[in-house]
């Protein structure tokens, strides 16, 4: 028998609103400012997890039809470019991405339909 994380996902949720209400909050020249991370802005980041968030519904999505999907199509060019392009957009599309694709849909699949655990290889 499976075990949903119930739990888990629920607090997951709650992280997704609490980031995208602090993007919410942030002034846009906020995010075009230097991140810790050599080389990206604090938009890089945002658009990191934007791009987390969509490789991991990608991944549940092969689950649900029983395949295995790599976490970034194109490999780690495509996920470093698609970083670059995404930060580089406006801060209300880069949010609204982000809440498109962070919003917790994926997770709601895994705890709604999931009826066996991901391979996760």
């Amino acid at each position: 028998m499976t075990v949903i994380p119930h739990d888990e996902l629920a607090g997951a949720r709650a992280a997704t609103a609490s980031l995208l209400a602090h993007l919410d909050a942030v002034d846009p020249d906020e995010l075009r400012a230097p991140s810790r991370l050599p080389g990206w802005t604090r938009a890089h980041v945002v658009a990191h997890l934007a791009g987390n968030a969509r490789s991991h519904v990608r991944m549940l999505d092969g689950c649900l039809a029983g395949q295995v999907r790599s976490q970034y199509e194109g490999g780690r060019a495509a996920r470093e470019a698609a970083i670059g392009l995404l930060a580089a957009d406006p801060v209300h599309e880069l949010a609204a991405w982000l809440s498109g694709r962070g919003d917790g849909s994926g997770l709601q699949v895994l705890s709604d339909t999931l009826p066996v655990p991901p391979p996760w290889t």
